[in-house]
């Protein structure tokens, strides 16, 4: 099945993705919900390890679905176009710029605004500078995607699911991954 880029089965697969990696690498998710606003489609309520290694895999969950579907050749367009791989990385890291917070922010903003120990800094509206998307898309595909690529099975139930029911909650969620 053909998945357009941008449509709630995309957003659904994406977070499941992060579904997948907190639980993957010892987090649990207390719900995963679709909301209305102009930096996200939808959100998952992660409980992290207290060690917090469970931050840059989850951060990447979302991409590496994205780019596991893209390579695949079931993540289309939104006309339903075939996407070149420029292409597809230019239209996921901008759904990453809000991911990538979990990626490179480790420490609380200081006085002047700036994210200490962070090598690359946001904009107001987090948008983030392109090479800073090396470092994400590296780690996702090296370190992410093959740990995803053995749980589709699973990511697809939690996608299916979480489009037809918009809101998941943690006792849904463990139930549908087989915990």
């Amino acid at each position: 099945m053909k998945i357009s880029f941008n449509s709630d089965l995309h957003v659904a697969f994406h977070e499941a993705g992060h579904i997948e990696a907190t639980y993957i690498w010892g987090g649990t998710v207390s719900k995963v919900w679709y909301q209305d606003c102009d930096v996200g489609k939808a959100r998952s309520s992660v409980n992290h390890t207290d060690d917090l290694c469970t931050k840059k895999p989850v951060a990447c969950g979302g991409f590496a679905v994205e780019w596991l579907l893209f390579d695949s050749g079931r993540l289309i367009g939104e006309c339903k176009n075939v996407l070149s791989e420029q292409k597809f990385q230019r239209k996921a890291m901008e759904w990453a710029r809000i991911d990538k917070r979990g990626f490179y922010l480790t420490q609380p903003q200081d006085d002047q605004g700036f994210w200490p120990g962070s090598p690359f800094q946001p904009t107001e509206d987090w948008h983030w500078p392109r090479k800073s998307d090396g470092p994400f898309v590296n780690y996702a595909k090296e370190i992410v995607v093959p740990v995803l690529k053995q749980r589709l099975e699973v990511i697809e139930r939690l996608a299916n699911q979480f489009e037809k029911k918009r809101l998941l909650t943690q006792t849904e969620i463990e139930k549908i991954r087989g915990c």
